[in-house]
């Protein structure tokens, strides 16, 4: 468990090095609110903070775990990618997505981590690369999706994480548990300066890399992770439902939007969940994210209760599709409710007014 300090340590002092560093240079500066559509800071701020979570998980997972290095270091031409963005703005995404794709195969190769099993039944060997292919970049770009606000990406990522190493230590998985621990220790370090005051952002380098950890942490946990009973693939399906969810919903209205405004697919937008719950409802990013976290915090132990079970975990994951939707109708529509609300208290308070006005009339004649 020394590794785990040292890790959070060292992203500590990296996280430090580079807020420092980047105050007499603007090389990983984010441009402020107004500059970029879906920014929410009123400063430039350092956007590579994924590199400490890179470089400590990286460097103290060699002494932990082979199978955590190595999925880490495959990701490195992704991360490079990711950093090139972060510097010089964004690149068309299917080159990210090639990149990270690339990335994986090697990954999966090297590891002999894939997705196995949908739980009722096996999934053919041909089947498992473009399939865990598929879920580690849906992962990944879901991650990146809800990093929009201090904390939120990181946040989720540290949750799922520590449900993922709490899982393997009930299965006796010792060395997936401290990996996970490891990688909470080295997400813990960047959250120091980032959540709530957001000193410094993760960056698309640090999104992607927590999405394509955070898949193959799963894979490892569902497949070759518990020594002592069954974990449930649809578990860690339940357990990452905000972000997945988030994904295809956010999928399906860009869709339409380039339908019917002919908007590109990729434009960056601010209607996302957390935005939405920022601009309409709490207009403070801490506590936005700190909102979100919580109801995610919930439905992560819920799920965590039925990690062994395949159909309560299905349960779980479809009941969190309406409860979503219901969320985000909600806050969406939150100023017009608020203000009905209003108009209707309004309404109540005059003709309580007459009527009281009316009986102190009568009692006078």
């Amino acid at each position: 468990m020394y590794y785990v300090s040292f890790a959070l340590f060292a992203a500590i002092l990296i996280n430090l090095f580079i807020i420092k560093f980047s105050g007499k240079s603007t090389l990983f500066l984010d441009p402020m609110s107004g500059e970029k559509k879906q920014s929410f800071h009123k400063v430039a701020t350092p956007r590579a903070g994924g590199i400490s979570i890179y470089v400590s998980s990286l460097f103290f997972s060699s002494f932990i775990s082979s199978n955590l290095f190595i999925s880490i270091l495959c990701f490195l031409p992704a991360f490079l990618y990711g950093l090139y963005e972060d510097i010089y703005g964004d690149t068309p995404q299917k080159n990210r997505l090639f990149v990270m794709a690339i990335c994986t195969i090697f990954a999966m190769f090297f590891t002999d981590i894939t997705i196995k099993s949908a739980g009722f039944f096996d999934i053919p060997l041909f089947i498992q690369y473009p399939l865990t292919i598929i879920g580690v970049l849906g992962i990944a770009s879901a991650i990146n999706f809800i990093d929009g606000l201090n904390g939120l990406a990181s946040g989720v990522s540290l949750i799922a994480l520590l449900f993922i190493g709490v899982a393997a230590l009930l299965g006796n998985n010792y060395e997936l548990a401290y990996s996970m621990f490891l990688l909470s220790a080295s997400i813990v370090g960047f959250m120091v300066f980032n959540f709530p005051l957001g000193k410094i952002f993760l960056g698309d380098a640090g999104a992607y890399f927590l999405g394509y950890i955070l898949a193959f942490s799963a894979e490892s946990l569902a497949y070759n992770g518990s020594q002592s009973s069954e974990i449930s693939p649809w578990f860690l399906v339940a357990l990452f439902g905000y972000p997945i969810i988030e994904t295809i919903y956010t999928m399906l209205r860009r869709y339409n939007r380039l339908k019917k405004e002919k908007i590109k697919f990729f434009e960056a937008e601010t209607v996302h969940l957390h935005s939405l719950v920022y601009l309409n409802v709490l207009k403070n990013n801490w506590a936005s994210s700190f909102l979100i976290l919580s109801v995610f915090s919930v439905i992560s132990m819920i799920s965590f209760q039925f990690k062994d079970s395949h159909v309560y975990s299905i349960v779980v994951f479809a009941l969190s599709i309406p409860f979503y939707l219901l969320s985000y109708n909600f806050v969406k529509n939150f100023s017009e409710i608020k203000a009905s609300f209003i108009k209707k208290e309004k309404s109540l308070s005059y003709q309580e007014h007459r009527k009281n006005k009316k009986s102190l009339s009568s009692s006078l004649k």
